[in-house]
């Protein structure tokens, strides 16, 4: 499963991927810090 796969064990967890990588991850809803984790991820 995709939450075993990435080791999800809270909601919201935000996992950014890039080719299969798991390239940055950030845990709760921060709203200012997951705009800069997407800006920074395009």
């Amino acid at each position: 499963e995709v939450a075993d796969k990435y080791d999800v064990s809270s909601i919201p967890k935000f996992v950014f991927l890039k080719n299969k990588n798991r390239v940055a991850e950030m845990l709760g809803a921060y709203k200012e810090e997951l705009k800069n984790l997407v800006l920074e991820n395009k």
